[in-house]
């Protein structure tokens, strides 16, 4: 079954890079609003030349309210994965 159709999502998307993967989420699922965050400034511009939302604002200081987060191929650079995990889910 294709719960796409019926399900209806707030995406964000810690280091989101270029954006890929905001845009796929955004073009073949029911993505009502995404936002991307990296560290990077240059990610942050790529992003935005691509139409995808993006900042490079901390966690903390961001009001967006997602029903879904994702973080992919993001915690191997984390320094304490389990501290940021415990960050994530202090501000949602």
């Amino acid at each position: 079954r294709d719960f796409s159709a019926e399900f209806h999502s707030q995406l964000y998307d810690i280091g989101c890079g270029n954006g890929d993967f905001l845009n796929t989420m955004k073009n073949n699922f029911n993505v009502e609003d995404a936002l991307g965050v990296d560290i990077s400034p240059a990610a942050v511009e790529l992003c935005k030349k691509n139409n995808i939302r993006a900042t490079t604002l901390p966690l903390s200081s961001i009001t967006f309210h997602p029903n879904l987060v994702t973080a992919a191929h993001l915690l191997e650079h984390i320094d304490n994965p389990r501290e940021f995990i415990q960050q994530i889910n202090g501000c949602f």
